[in-house]
């Protein structure tokens, strides 16, 4: 059975996250298609999808999921978030107005062999008596704008074309037209529904896990009306979407640290309150990447580790900070 169990914003809060993605703070809202719309594209146009916080010195524990700790991160640092926060807020906000709105959990395939487990968060909204997919934290293929939960039809979002499909264990796939193909981007079932509770383990191996994307990399990036803005590592990306496909309008490679915080500024409003982590390499020169993650076990050195200090990084190799080996937490992940 399907459950709508979602926080809601309180008036100030509303206000202020209305005025966090460039909308009207007083413009009159209800529960309507074409102000989910609004929502949908407002948020995804001036909220990046980023995982900062991995990668800054000081951050001892994965990003705070709580309605409190979302709102304060997006909203009054003007930060982003991955898909757990991004999409919490987003459908807080659109209980707040008065939505129907569910939780779920999508196997991501796009970049991947195969599906994987669910653990990457959208949701669906009802406007209406119809289901729409709301995913504002998918990054690179994501959408802009809500998509109406249908079979096979192509719905159109400036230049690119989505569709959703049933793949061979019924569930509902998203994919994205690329060229003359379809790429898989995920797999849902719409039928089941996740409390907060259930986040947080993917939230910790997402932030934690060396397998992890986040964590081999750091990653910010935003749409913009015709393109996509992309800060992969210490490399910038600005791209145009053309009817002959995506073409690369900057490219800036291997910046140095303050580039690097200048572009952050530049094009997604980010002004970091905690320095970046460091590595150095072995002949003793600051570099910028690759960029390790300061949590527990692995915490990068500022000098080379003496003994004990290795013989505890390679027995964290086999542990993680919650103190659950590395195949125990897959397994729970996997199963979750």
């Amino acid at each position: 059975m399907l459950s709508t169990n979602i926080e809601k914003l309180s008036t100030s809060q509303m206000k202020a996250y209305l005025t966090r993605i460039g909308m009207d703070a007083d413009l009159p809202l209800k529960a309507s298609l074409e102000d989910l719309n609004k929502i949908h594209e407002n948020h995804a146009l001036n909220v990046p999808f980023e995982g900062l916080d991995i990668h800054l010195v000081g951050q001892k524990s994965p990003p705070d999921l709580s309605l409190e700790g979302v709102f304060k991160k997006i909203v009054l640092q003007n930060r982003g978030g991955y898909c757990y926060e991004v999409n919490k807020l987003l459908a807080c906000a659109l209980a707040t107005l008065g939505f129907e709105v569910y939780s779920h959990k999508a196997g991501v395939i796009w970049g991947y062999p195969a599906k994987r487990p669910p653990g990457h968060r959208m949701l669906t909204v009802k406007v209406d008596g119809q289901l729409y997919l709301a995913d504002v934290g998918f990054g690179g293929p994501g959408q802009i704008s809500p998509l109406k939960l249908v079979v096979g039809e192509e719905q159109h979002q400036g230049s690119h074309i989505y569709r959703i499909v049933l793949d061979e264990s019924n569930e509902f796939e998203l994919q994205k037209k690329k060229g003359e193909r379809w790429e898989k981007l995920y797999a849902f079932n719409h039928e089941k529904t996740y409390d907060e509770k259930s986040y947080e383990i993917h939230n910790t191996f997402v932030a934690t896990s060396p397998e992890s994307v986040f964590v081999k990399k750091m990653i910010c990036t935003m749409p913009t009306s015709n393109g996509r803005v992309t800060l992969s590592d210490n490399t910038l990306k600005i791209i145009v979407c053309e009817n002959d496909g995506e073409k690369i309008i900057e490219l800036q490679e291997n910046m140095t640290m303050q580039q690097y915080l200048n572009a952050l500024k530049r094009h997604f409003g980010i002004s970091l309150s905690s320095s970046i982590d460091l590595s150095f390499d072995r002949h003793g020169k600051q570099s910028i990447f690759p960029i390790p993650t300061i949590l527990p076990f692995y915490s990068a050195q500022s000098r080379p580790p003496e003994a004990d200090q290795l013989a505890q990084l390679d027995a964290a190799k086999e542990k993680n900070i919650m103190g659950i080996s590395s195949s125990d937490m897959v397994k729970r992940y996997c199963s979750t």
